[in-house]
């Protein structure tokens, strides 16, 4: 199976490899990245803990934007800037033909600020 052109999911969304450039933010609904978070991602990377990214596929230009996981996009970029291992493709949930005003929705209901696990947990 070729997971670049997606695997369909039973609600009518795909899961699918994305090339990282080609990911976008949004400013219009996203928040700023939260430094500490992608400085930590990038300290402590591990592939096997990069859970999948949310995106909306937009129907007017047909570019891929960031619902949930720009620190984890963020951190993936930033370890390739710096010559480090990191993935050329993301796993993505994609949300197809949205436009910015249902992903700006998506976003605030995903609530997308999540508790902090401690070590202890781990």
């Amino acid at each position: 199976m070729n997971l670049t052109k997606g695997l369909p999911l039973e609600d009518g969304r795909v899961l699918r490899l994305i090339h990282v450039d080609e990911l976008k933010v949004d400013m219009m609904y996203q928040r700023g990245l939260v430094d500490s978070s992608v400085e930590r991602i990038v300290r402590d990377f591990d592939p096997m803990a990069l859970s999948a990214i949310e995106v909306g596929h937009r129907k007017n230009d047909g570019k891929f934007y960031i619902v949930d996981g720009q620190n984890r996009h963020a951190a993936v970029q930033r370890r390739r800037e710096l010559g480090q291992t990191a993935p050329t493709y993301m796993l993505c949930l994609v949300h197809l033909s949205t436009t910015q005003r249902q992903e700006a929705r998506l976003f605030v209901k995903r609530g997308t600020v999540r508790p902090q696990i401690g070590r202890a947990h781990v």
